[in-house]
């Protein structure tokens, strides 16, 4: 038997990170806060949220559209850098899902590397930078 995810799989995918970051958001903060402006938890919180609600309000079936409008919804949700890389990462995921209603394995990979494509290209990374 395949893997396969359907549009409802994404759905609930979106519920369930929703529900995680809002629930680690204090800690997620915490840990900014060291490096950075201590705001990425909300930030997380508030795009997941946002994307939540989006995919059960939707009545486009098509895990692309999901993932491309989803990832407008959260950037402008949460705003600053984690809000346009996720942006970025969604879309390029979406795009690889395109019109379907399932996808496989396979397929799931390709998104997930589009979608780390989609970060690396927007935050000008490349693989190794900061090793020293």
């Amino acid at each position: 038997m395949a893997l396969e995810l359907r549009f409802e799989d994404f759905v609930r995918i979106a519920a369930l990170l929703a529900a995680a970051f809002d629930e680690n958001k204090a800690r997620l903060n915490e840990l900014d806060a060291a490096i950075g402006d201590g705001d990425h938890g909300l930030s997380m919180a508030r795009g997941f949220a946002r994307v939540k609600t989006f995919a059960v309000e939707t009545r486009n079936r098509s895990i692309g559209a999901l993932l491309v409008e989803g990832g407008v919804q959260f950037n402008e949700s949460a705003g600053s850098t984690i809000g346009i890389l996720m942006l970025s990462a969604m879309r390029e995921a979406g795009k690889v899902a395109a019109d379907r209603e399932a996808v496989g394995l396979a397929d799931l990979a390709r998104m997930l590397e589009a979608a780390a494509a989609g970060i690396a290209k927007r935050g000008k990374a490349a693989e190794g930078q900061g090793r020293g």
